[in-house]
């Protein structure tokens, strides 16, 4: 991350296009647009309705993030915005992880 959060808060506010500028924002400090769009609702910036179609998000990549979310205080509904699905969405991927857990370790003779 190349700017302070503040800088990037600011240079969103500023911006005519969004979207876009999440985009952008995210080529300049060499990050996924996520983490740009979490700084920004960390910040209690309201963020624009996707526009383009979502693309498909693989969970298995983004459980960690997602788990860390939640164990540093994160109400679901706050991790839903980040990825763009409801908070529904989140609790079934975070008990689906949990349950994957629950049952690692286990022997069955």
């Amino acid at each position: 991350m190349y700017m302070t959060e503040s800088e990037i808060v600011r240079n969103y506010k500023e911006a005519k296009n969004k979207n876009l500028q999440i985009k952008i924002l995210a080529d300049l400090n060499a990050c996924e647009k996520i983490e740009i769009r979490s700084i920004l609702i960390q910040n209690n910036i309201k963020l624009p309705a996707a526009v383009k179609k979502k693309k498909k998000i693989d969970w298995n990549k983004e459980i960690n993030r997602i788990m860390k979310m939640q164990e540093s205080g994160k109400k679901l509904n706050e991790i839903a915005q980040v990825y763009q699905v409801t908070s529904v969405t989140i609790s079934r991927v975070i008990k689906k992880q949990q349950s994957k857990r629950g049952s690692e370790g286990y022997c069955l003779l």
